[in-house]
């Protein structure tokens, strides 16, 4: 910037106007007062006077999806997490303290009426070979001990002579054991033993049945103590689960899929929103006019005395001035007034 030449008169202006404007910024008033003024002209212009659609989608590639997020700053965020787990107040606090019943009794309804995706997850289940596994090892199990507790019985009676009798008949007469052969049997009605346990499931868990179930667990959990809850993840895995999810995070941002959602979303938002006034975003947020006056001014105006301070405001606006004098139309305004 060019200078102007050192001047005493011009030296003596710019630290008037130095002084004047330390003092017009260290007064609360006035800080309040061009802030609502601020804010009026704010509030009344559109998303559009200030942003494309474009910048927001290049602000959230480049905050957001272009990097991972610091390892220090993830690790910050689990050592919070494990404060809040560890936090004296959960010894003594119960869960239905922290947790609003009848935003339990949303949540229960909601899931009760879930109808199709319920019946949805029970087909799944009972038609995986987990199930059938499952299913086939616990009919064999129950079948053969009651077999082997029945001919094992120290009180005879003729209904175990004849069972004794019929199983090592059944062996002579065939080549496979017995045990193999219930498990032969079983195996070959796992499709009706499937059908059947749909049928009973779908038609036990009810809309009403399922809320009630969900009631019924929260009756007994809502007295527990929060520190109860380490017994099902302790705090100490706190840093490991936060690590994992944020695989399961960095894996997604860096997809072409999800890029594209992104964008598409955005534009479409954009197309919606361009002409709304920015009061609309700002009540969104909750900065309203009475948010200015208070919690905004009050941030700022102890910001804005330590830049005074500590010099930093004249140290920046001295060689501003001193640019702005040296200017020639300005030199000439200057001769005219002497």
């Amino acid at each position: 910037m060019k200078q102007s030449p050192k001047h005493p008169m011009i030296e003596q202006l710019i630290q008037s106007q130095i002084l004047f404007l330390e003092q017009f910024c260290k007064n609360h008033s006035s800080i309040q007062t061009e802030g609502e003024h601020l804010y009026q002209w704010l509030s009344q212009k559109q998303l559009q006077d200030f942003l494309t659609d474009e910048q927001i989608i290049r602000y959230i590639r480049e905050c957001f999806l272009k990097n991972p997020i610091p390892h220090d700053l993830l690790m910050h965020f689990a050592k919070q997490m494990q404060s809040c787990a560890t936090h004296t107040l959960n010894e003594e606090s119960q869960i239905q303290e922290v947790i609003q019943v009848m935003a339990i009794d949303r949540l229960a309804s909601f899931i009760a009426e879930q109808t199709h995706l319920r019946s949805s997850i029970i087909h799944f289940m009972v038609h995986h070979q987990s199930f059938s596994t499952i299913m086939s090892e616990l009919l064999n199990h129950a079948i053969q001990n009651y077999f082997e507790e029945t001919l094992a019985s120290k009180t005879p009676s003729h209904v175990n002579r004849f069972m004794k009798m019929g199983k090592s008949m059944f062996e002579n007469m065939t080549d496979a054991t017995f045990e193999k052969t219930i498990t032969q049997y079983i195996e070959k009605n796992i499709p009706k033993i499937r059908q059947l346990s749909e049928y009973v499931l779908v038609n036990h868990l009810t809309n009403e049945r399922v809320y009630h179930l969900q009631a019924e667990l929260w009756h007994q959990i809502k007295e527990k103590k929060l520190v109860e809850l380490n017994e099902f993840l302790n705090s100490n895995d706190y840093p490991e689960l936060i690590s994992i999810i944020n695989d399961f995070w960095n894996g997604l941002r860096e997809t072409n899929y999800f890029n594209t959602v992104i964008s598409d979303h955005i534009y479409q938002w954009y197309e919606l929103h361009k002409t709304q006034k920015l009061e609309y975003f700002f009540n969104l947020l909750g900065l309203n006019h009475q948010a200015i006056q208070t919690e905004i001014i009050m941030i700022i105006t102890p910001v804005v005395k330590k830049l005074i301070n500590d010099g930093y405001l004249k140290s920046r606006l001295h060689p501003i001035l001193e640019a702005f004098y040296a200017q020639d139309d300005v030199q000439a305004c200057l001769k005219q007034i002497q």
